[in-house]
């Protein structure tokens, strides 16, 4: 391989490295924050950065639906969490 071959393959390979670095792909979004109001935002990349959203003011971290599938509301999360905590009755 000559040198200036090998010399413009390490520059292409570089030059990827630096952009898949720099953010230039922005990560999807794949959490939502419901927030005590009932209001929700949707554009979270991590856990973390949803639960940095909720702290303090209440609210749940759910991952986004995937296309075609629904979105939970905010009600159907309370309705989980409630038969979630239900006991059994005892017979």
């Amino acid at each position: 391989m000559s040198s200036t071959r090998s010399l413009m393959l390490a520059s292409g390979i570089g030059l990827g490295v630096a952009a898949l670095s720099s953010g230039s792909f922005a990560a999807e979004p794949r959490w939502c924050a419901w927030l005590g109001d009932g209001s929700a935002s949707c554009g979270f990349t991590t856990i973390e950065q949803c639960r940095d959203t909720i702290r303090g003011l209440g609210g749940s971290c759910v991952p986004l639906a995937p296309v075609g599938h629904r979105q939970p509301t905010p009600a159907s999360l309370d309705a989980a969490r409630k038969k979630q905590n239900a006991k059994p009755s005892s017979r």
